[in-house]
């Protein structure tokens, strides 16, 4: 099935959960494989909605909307919003998994009486899971960045969050976040696993959207 029309929306780069005014929690992601996927999704003729954290890369040209977010919260309101009138949803970005408890309102201060400082955390939102059971007739696909027992967390999630398509890549040893190229493993709901060797993320982009436009 072409994707010609099909309106595409696409969660890219990091999250940042806030610690204080001058803190947060975040991770390294770059959001090159998300924006990739935005650029490769336009020129297959998709209608594309980019959600994207905090990057440094340039918006891509053709987006039918590009909606900046910084939080795990905010990146779900904006995802619940968009994908109600969308065909296909792509969650390619890092959110953090936990985030404070509390914001502190003033920057906090190093005590020097005290060597440990304990910050409390609470899970963020699992914003793709959180999608798919809103819109279950939806095509819904997640990434997943491991770092061991790849395929075997890649099979639960696919299958614990109820999502049509899941794209696994070990992140372990620095790579992948940051870098240029990318190899992943794709695995659907019918259990086919399907192998892309390391390349530009531009490239594995394409091969990626023309996958997805085959199973939709």
């Amino acid at each position: 099935m072409t994707l010609k029309n099909k309106v595409v929306v696409i969660t890219a780069g990091p999250t940042r959960e806030l610690i204080d005014p001058v803190r947060y929690i975040s991770n390294y992601s770059s959001g090159k494989m998300g924006y990739s996927l935005a650029i490769s999704a336009i020129e297959a003729g998709a209608k594309v909605i980019l959600i994207s954290g905090p990057c440094s890369l340039s918006v891509p040209v053709g987006l039918l909307d590009f909606v900046s977010v910084t939080s795990a919260d905010e990146m779900l309101c904006e995802s619940k919003k968009h994908a109600s009138n969308s065909h296909i949803f792509i969650a390619c970005a890092a959110v953090a998994d936990y985030k404070p408890r509390y914001i502190a309102p003033l920057k906090i201060k190093k005590l020097l009486d005290k060597e440990v400082f304990t910050l409390e955390m609470i899970k963020t939102p699992d914003i793709v899971s959180i999608v798919k059971q809103w819109y279950p007739k939806l095509f819904v696909v997640g990434f997943a960045a491991e770092t061991n027992n790849i395929l075997e967390y890649a099979k639960s999630k696919l299958v614990s969050k109820k999502l049509d398509m899941i794209i696994v890549n070990n992140v372990a040893d620095g790579k992948v976040f940051g870098q240029d190229q990318n190899q992943v493993s794709v695995l659907n709901r019918f259990g086919d696993i399907i192998d892309f060797e390391l390349q530009d993320k531009s490239l594995l982009a394409t091969k990626l959207v023309e996958y997805i436009s085959l199973k939709i």
